[in-house]
């Protein structure tokens, strides 16, 4: 379960939703409660912040 609420929060930072809404958004609509249980199971799923992740993508988008 909260491997997925991970994958879709993924799959909206890969979206490029933090251009039209706030990580909080992300994390709530993802589905978790806080900010921290948002944090703690992302970097535990990915072995990576949020925000590392959100750079990743970029980095990786910027290469192509």
């Amino acid at each position: 379960k909260k491997q997925l609420r991970v994958e879709l929060a993924m799959e909206e930072l890969e979206k490029g939703m933090l251009l039209d809404h706030s990580m909080e958004g992300i994390w709530m609509k993802a589905g978790f409660t806080s900010k921290t249980s948002f944090f703690v199971s992302f970097k535990e799923e990915t072995g990576m912040t949020p925000l590392e992740y959100v750079k990743l993508v970029v980095e990786e988008t910027k290469s192509e």
